[in-house]
């Protein structure tokens, strides 16, 4: 069995929050209905993934979301679609390989970015 990734072990640290099942044994085959997730929980879980990792994910895919792997899969699936996902809570270009417009971006805004609020007059 491979290790968990970065992104799944962040998927399922959102399912534990969003859907108060944090003292819960979860595993890839645990439905999200199991977990008492109704419709608009299952959407706000949705949105606490693109708003995480920074992704748009298809009402069509979101509805096919049923268990601790569907949501896995599909968050990695739009992420490659997107680029690389860093963690927000890492800021140091050295974290990120001395990037320091990834290390920006992890921390939700480009310095970089002439238009900043810091490179303003």
């Amino acid at each position: 069995m491979n290790p968990p990734t970065d992104i799944e072990t962040k998927v399922i640290d959102l399912i534990r929050h969003e859907l108060h099942a944090r003292t819960l044994s979860l595993d890839s085959r645990t439905r999200l209905d199991h977990l008492s997730a109704d419709s608009l929980a299952v959407l706000k879980l949705t949105l606490a993934f693109e708003e995480t990792f920074d992704i748009e994910i298809p009402d069509e895919d979101a509805d096919r979301i049923r268990t601790v792997e569907d949501a896995v899969v599909t968050v990695e699936r739009c992420v490659r679609a997107r680029g690389p996902w860093v963690d927000r809570r890492t800021t140091s270009p050295r974290e990120v390989g001395g990037d320091p417009e990834v290390a920006a971006r992890a921390r939700g805004a480009s310095e970089l970015d002439p238009g900043h609020p810091s490179k303003r007059p």
